[in-house]
């Protein structure tokens, strides 16, 4: 570059600095790439038009300027004092109009593609396509570092008098234009303490950015070279009509109104009640005389935060952000940088992803109607930064709303969905302006539609069986001999699981048991359990499994729970306990009738073989199955017959793999187990039941799936990895079906399962134990390595809803709470009638009146195809290895020991444990422990076993 052609040199502004750093640091090209564009009708003198820009590019220096860095302390921007515009010209005249559009848009993509080269003079250039004698089409690009969206408006104004002006033989008489370069003398005595006083008092407590972010399966994973794409919606005249006589009405700007709009979209899209974005100012000095028409870049990009506050009337809070506007106003100068720094946000973390542009001035046109001027149309104005998400909006008579998106993470039909939702909100504002916030809903008609009706026609008919032994007995009576139950050495066929039933359902009947009498089941995973559990159904009573592994402790809480039985049908005052002779000595002591499984099945008479009447109806209880309490206190599920066969029969219903045999892994004491159960006997298939712990050895595993030629397997995530990273892939050649459940399923266990078992079908369940195992499901396949595996949709006969805190359907896209309604839903917890009533709640949206739906504590959302993904718990309930824990609990039993004042559990990653490497485990942390050695405490609970904190652990005294 000749030193002679040098006009002036000054530094970067702050902004200019930002966009460079974000410029050279972006893969992409087009970072800050900003386009305009119009079709030039009627006579048009392309030469003269042509000058009239050479003209105006002399008049402003940005228009001439490079940016230079290398090898600089610091970089700086170079006027050139003369330059030479590039002009591309195109004639299509001989093309159909549809190929004269596919020619242009392919021209904006490749032109985008090409960005700039910020060392090179000017960054700018110009291309003109002919599409007939009297249309023409213009194309102007340029780099954002040179000048504002304002600054290109006053440029086209003054290419468009220039060229009027040539056309009639006279001179432009443009006004003289104020440099760009006196700003930065301006800048030099901006004072800054002040700001930043404001803007750390404003953001010191804000640490956790928030980005609307969708579904990977929404993201545009087709798009592999261009960065940024665009989606644009013009809400109605009428809506627009509202909002402007609302606007005025109240002495607010529509910029407060887009911006609000904006706020409370990403504070649902987030779920969080405390949002901050970006918003772009203009940042035009008002001492500068004339600023309105100077060239250059003063725009800054500055962070709004706004609070949803709970019951605030809409009005009201729509005028804390038009204040919150104004107040930043005097320090929009500071540099982002430094507001980032005053922030909580840690370093390396940006404040914001999302930015808000309101173009406070009409949309850029080349003006001018005279017969001799400019007429243009299909003006576009289209400017790119490196936000991942950025809402234009232009007013007019149809505010217009536009978006601009990295498309690696989002999609189309996302970001039409995320505008259709703005303007939901945007049409809720100009309507009723004096209700409160909480009551805006972001949910359109047909996301309603979709959500509560369309993907819940679930209803099938199933075979009329009140009770879930009835099934059993049914294959029985048709198919005696084939085998019911097997381990690695013995089986019973299912005339032997029924005779025994029978002959223990007769026992307990003497003793006492009826319809809702709650019989205890502690036993360990083998046909004396299944045996037991059977017995128990045919008695009438509800069967309740307690895992052998459990803490004493625990075992004694759930066995006070039951004898507090609070049926009117219970014919004895004592609980019956079923029980191995092994584990006699385990139980703690109690007022309780303790009968021996095998002895109790042994034959008394021929009579005791046969079927017990059947007495109990589908809403009777089937089983009660606990788990974890908030309060210390474990929770006992109350699931009827008619949940049980409900979840039973809609398996087949949806699996269409036959089962002949189903391999267990799971203890009796967890709601997995009655999947296997009772989809086995129900169906007239083999439950394969290894020996306890054998899923420890994962060899043997393998070896016994292979013995018993299992078709389906059930099991945890966490498990099946270690399954697919251990063991020979052939010893398992016989399954017919995978099914995950329990945990969140990961892409790495499904890349590995369709690597290792390609041809066998990998399912996803998703269920709480108080919606009787199963609630919905997914079937997956190796595209869900890549996007994350959904939970699906609703089983037969089950309805869900996703709602807000407000319990109204959230959008589809957006996050909210699971609740689960129609067959599957239990009776309540047994024993505690203040929880059931927390929990389970009427169901609005049935018709028929009783009809309850669970309020699951899960956070979701919906795809766009009906699919449900799993988010996380919206309370403090973990899960670890399937178990479902509230860390409340653990927490309540550490602070009974003396020396323990406050507790706090968290879970956490652990490689300790040699007998589940990969297994997450339970570590209790302790804090303001007022002992000596609360170090070796800590340490001591940290040793935890797997066991012990799976089922809520032991005591505090236990521990130490």
């Amino acid at each position: 570059m000749s030193k002679h052609n040098i006009e002036a040199i000054y530094r970067l502004s702050p902004v200019q600095e930002g966009i460079l750093f974000h410029t050279l640091e972006s893969a992409k090209p087009g970072a800050y790439f900003s386009q305009y564009s119009c079709v030039c009708e009627g006579e048009f003198d392309q030469r003269r038009f042509a000058q009239a820009w050479d003209e105006v590019a002399q008049r402003h220096p940005p228009l001439r300027t490079l940016i230079t860095w290398e090898r600089r302390d610091k970089p700086l921007q170079i006027v050139r004092a003369l330059i030479e515009l590039p002009w591309t010209v195109n004639d299509w005249r001989t093309e159909l109009p549809e190929k004269q559009e596919q020619a242009w848009l392919s021209l904006i993509g490749r032109d985008r593609d090409q960005g700039f080269d910020l060392s090179e003079a000017p960054l700018m250039r110009f291309t003109m396509c002919r599409l007939a004698d009297d249309r023409h089409r213009f194309l102007f690009s340029f780099h954002h570092i040179l000048f504002d969206g304002w600054s290109l408006l006053v440029i086209l104004n003054e290419v468009s008098r220039a060229y009027d002006a040539m056309a009639a033989g006279e001179d432009s008489r443009l006004p003289q234009a104020r440099p760009y370069g006196e700003f930065f003398g301006w800048l030099e005595d901006f004072d800054a303490t002040p700001a930043e006083a404001f803007w750390a008092n404003a953001l010191c407590d804000f640490s956790t950015p928030t980005c609307p972010e969708v579904s990977p399966s929404e993201r545009d994973r087709s798009s592999h070279g261009r960065y940024a794409s665009r989606e644009e919606l013009s809400l109605s005249a009428a809506v627009s009509r509202r909002l402007e006589a609302f606007a005025r009405r109240e002495r607010m700007t529509l910029n407060t109104l887009v911006t609000a709009a904006w706020a409370l979209l990403v504070s649902r899209y987030t779920g969080s009640d405390d949002v901050v974005f970006g918003t772009t100012v203009a940042g035009r000095p008002p001492e500068f005389d004339d600023a309105e028409r100077m060239v250059g870049l003063f725009i800054n990009t500055l962070p709004i935060r706004v609070r949803m506050h709970e019951g605030i009337e809409l009005k009201r809070w729509l005028e804390g952000i038009q204040k919150q506007q104004l107040d930043m106003r005097q320090f929009e100068q500071t540099p982002l940088t430094s507001i980032q720094r005053l922030s909580g946000v840690r370093p390396g973390v940006p404040l914001f992803e999302s930015i808000v542009v309101f173009e406070n001035f009409p949309e850029p046109m080349l003006q001018g109607a005279n017969p001799t001027g400019l007429q243009t149309s299909r003006t576009s104005y289209d400017e790119y930064s490196h936000y991942p998400l950025a809402l234009i909006a232009f007013p007019g008579d149809r505010l217009e709303l536009k978006v601009l998106y990295d498309n690696r993470r989002y999609g189309t039909v996302s970001i039409m969905r995320l505008l259709n939702h703005l303007a939901t909100l945007l049409k809720a504002f100009s309507l009723d302006p004096s209700g409160s916030l909480d009551e805006i809903s972001m949910a359109t008609d047909a996301d309603c539609r979709r959500s509560i009706e369309t993907w819940n026609e679930t209803e099938a008919e199933f075979p009329d069986v009140r009770c879930i032994h009835e099934l059993i007995e049914m294959h029985a009576n048709n198919q005696p001999d084939r085998t019911a139950v097997a381990t690695d050495s013995a089986a019973l066929s299912y005339h032997q699981l029924n005779a025994r039933a029978n002959r223990l359902a007769h026992r307990l009947m003497a003793a006492g048991v009826g319809l809702e009498v709650p019989v205890a089941i502690f036993a360990e995973r083998g046909p004396e359990a299944i045996t037991a559990m059977l017995g128990v159904l045919k008695a009438g009573g509800a069967y309740v499994p307690l895992d052998a592994a459990l803490p004493r402790d625990r075992i004694s809480q759930i066995l006070d729970d039951l004898t507090d039985t609070p049926t009117e049908n219970a014919g004895s005052s004592r609980l019956v306990i079923l029980t191995q002779a092994n584990l006699v000595a385990e139980l703690p002591a109690g007022d309780h009738d303790v009968l021996l499984i095998d002895q109790t099945c042994a034959a008394a008479s021929d009579r005791s073989d046969a079927n017990p009447p059947h007495t109990a109806t589908a809403d009777n209880l089937a089983y009660v199955m606990y788990t974890s309490g908030s309060t210390g206190r474990s929770k006992g599920v109350m699931v009827t017959h008619r949940n049980l066969v409900n979840s039973t029969q809609a398996r087949p219903h949806y699996y269409g793999e036959t089962l002949s045999s189903y391999l267990m892994l799971s203890s009796i004491a967890t709601d997995s187990s009655v999947a296997g159960i009772f989809w086995s006997l129900c169906s007239g298939a083999c439950l394969a039941l290894p020996r306890p712990q054998l899923e420890q050895d994962l060899a043997a595993l393998a070896e016994f799936t292979a013995q018993r030629e299992c078709s389906h397997l059930l099991c945890l995530l966490t498990l099946y990895d270690l399954i697919l990273e251990h063991c020979d892939a052939s010893r398992f050649a016989s399954l017919k079906a995978v099914i995950v459940a329990g945990e969140a399923c990961s892409r790495d266990v499904i890349n590995k399962h369709f690597e290792n078992l390609p041809g066998v079908p990998l399912y996803n369940e998703y269920g709480p134990t108080e919606a009787t195992v199963w609630a919905t499901v997914a079937k997956l396949t190796a595209e869900h390595g890549h996007t994350g595996a959904p939970i699906g949709g609703p089983i037969a006969n089950v309805s869900v809803y996703v709602l807000d805190a407000q319990q109204r359907p959230v959008p589809i896209g957006l996050a909210g709470e699971l609740y689960v309604g129609g067959a599957g839903v239990a009776r309540g917890y047994f024993n505690q009638s203040d929880k059931t009533a927390e929990r389970f709640l009427p169901n609005p949206f049935v018709n028929h009146g009783g009809a309850t739906m669970y309020r699951t504590g899960d956070r979701v959302r919906y795809r766009d195809d009906g699919e449900l993904e799993y988010l996380g718990c919206l309370d403090n309930q973990i899960k670890v290895r399937g178990y479902r824990i509230e860390p409340e609990e653990i927490e309540t039993l550490l602070v009974t020991h003396p020396a323990v004042q406050e507790a706090v559990v968290i879970l956490e990653a652990t490689a300790d444990d040699e007998t589940m490497p990969a297994v997450e485990a339970l570590a209790a942390r302790l804090t303001r422990l007022n002992v000596a050695n609360a170090d070796g405490l800590l340490s001591e609970i940290k040793k935890l076993s797997q066991a012990e904190l799976e089922h809520a652990l032991q005591t505090a005294e236990d521990i130490t």
